[in-house]
């Protein structure tokens, strides 16, 4: 089934692209699919600082204030730029540093949005796909910088109420798939428990990166059946429990006090405001 989804989704988003570089065939691509699958970077070359000025620093040479300081995350193989210019594909997209309107790629039908919507559906039902050994390369991606983005992305879209009436059930599926809640207090304290965690259990490592760097609610599993596969020290115990309790807290279902204060931000006379304002004193 995979093979299909996959077969399908570079036939349509090859064939719909209008450039004019030497086109990778299928079977190439699926060759390439493969070998990053098997590769613990998958798709990515190296950690890298990437500064407001265009600059790139190594890992441990962060990016000065004095320039506006910068973000960490994953450098991309030359084999997955060379897929974008020739193929339009773009594989293990890292969101913080993507350009809003080259994302959301509105000239070639949303191409680059929709796949990474594909992207983390394939990772979900194939073992995190091209991303199968890299969604535990420390430092690929940082959430709360995704989070942030995502933020900004849909702010800056959301703006455009034609565009939200033309294309609402896209957007609503793009809520889904893009991270935007931003960093709060109970993802900082997440990331700090697993960190702990981790520190004192190694074997624990490769959770600990998927939360920091990918957190899905999915991630409260691996963390129970890891306390069910290992002796867990008695001063650990409690550790792994507080861990569970703020995941749970984490994903929990809409807090409308919060986004009662998140709407004030919107104009008044936003259409949306004005029908969902009456709803949520209902619901309250």
């Amino acid at each position: 089934m995979y093979k299909t989804i996959l077969l399908i989704l570079m036939v349509f988003f090859t064939c719909s692209f209008t450039g004019q570089a030497q086109e990778k065939s299928i079977n190439q691509i699926q060759q390439l699919i493969e070998t990053y699958k098997k590769d613990p970077g998958g798709p990515y070359h190296r950690i890298k600082w990437f500064c407001k000025d265009g600059t790139e620093r190594e890992p441990k040479d962060p990016c000065p204030d004095n320039i506006g300081g910068g973000i960490q995350h994953a450098s991309f193989k030359t084999s997955a730029l060379d897929l974008r210019r020739t193929n339009h594909l773009f594989f293990g997209e890292i969101l913080a540093d993507a350009n809003k309107s080259d994302f959301l790629n509105k000239n070639e039908n949303y191409s680059r949005l929709k796949q990474y919507q594909l992207g983390k559906y394939l990772a979900s039902v194939d073992d995190g796909w091209v991303l199968r050994k890299a969604q535990f390369y420390r430092g690929a991606l940082q959430s709360e910088d995704e989070e942030a983005w995502g933020k900004d992305f849909f702010e800056w879209l959301l703006k455009d109420e034609q565009f939200i009436y033309a294309n609402y059930y896209f957007i609503r599926q793009a809520l889904k798939d893009i991270p935007h809640n931003g960093d709060d207090n109970i993802a900082q304290l997440m990331r700090s428990q697993s960190k702990t965690i981790s520190e004192d259990m190694s074997k624990f490592m490769d959770i600990r990166i998927k939360i920091h760097g990918q957190p899905e609610i999915t991630d409260i599993n691996p963390v129970k059946d890891f306390i069910v596969e290992n002796k867990i020290p008695t001063d650990l115990k409690d550790d792994f429990d507080d861990l569970i309790e703020t995941m749970r807290k984490y994903y929990a279902p809409i807090d409308f006090v919060i986004l009662e204060k998140e709407m004030q931000r919107l104009p008044a006379s936003n259409t949306t405001t004005k029908k969902f304002k009456p709803l949520l004193k209902i619901i309250k």
